[in-house]
């Protein structure tokens, strides 16, 4: 019938992929064929090595919005390859600033609010 939409899961899967990192636009994907890469080319998984290849948690947020999501996904690959790990161990490590920056800097004292 005309107009009619295909919307088995296959299709629907393919078609529109699962964007777990919206700053860095990185689907799940891609989130774990770069997994998968990982375990095949370097022999194990280290979640700051994960985060520069992947692009995930590097965004705008930081990871405020992806970070579960990646974590359940990389949980759930290690799982499939044998490997019971802590959900909280799959964390890149968190950088404060180089330098501390005083909030005085922030403040104007002409600005007009709005």
């Amino acid at each position: 019938m005309r107009g009619e939409i295909d919307m088995s899961e296959e299709t629907h899967r393919f078609q529109h992929p699962a964007i777990v990192c919206r700053c860095m636009d990185v689907t799940q994907e891609e989130m774990i064929q770069t997994f998968n890469a990982m375990v095949k080319f370097l022999g194990s998984y280290d979640a700051d090595t994960y985060r520069r290849m992947s692009g995930a948690v590097t965004g705008f947020c930081q990871g405020r919005g992806c970070l579960q999501h990646l974590q359940r996904i990389l949980a759930g690959k290690l799982r499939e390859i044998g490997v019971q790990v802590d959900p909280n161990k799959l964390l890149p490590k968190r950088r404060p600033p180089l330098q501390p920056v005083p909030m005085g800097l922030f403040y104007d004292p002409e600005a007009v609010e709005l």
